[in-house]
């Protein structure tokens, strides 16, 4: 989950040493991936690459 906030405080330009917008970051991550699961009718999984 940590790369995940990281990457997302990244793309939105919010410094890295604030937490503070974190649980909102996952909040609009996890609905963003619903959204896109809806969408297409399948269910993202989390994978890693090599």
């Amino acid at each position: 989950m940590a790369a995940i906030v990281e990457k997302l405080r990244a793309q939105c330009r919010i410094d890295t040493d604030d937490a503070t917008d974190d649980e909102l970051l996952m909040l609009y991550f996890r609905a963003a991936c619903r959204k896109a699961e809806n969408f297409i009718n399948r269910k993202l999984y989390e994978e890693t690459v090599p």
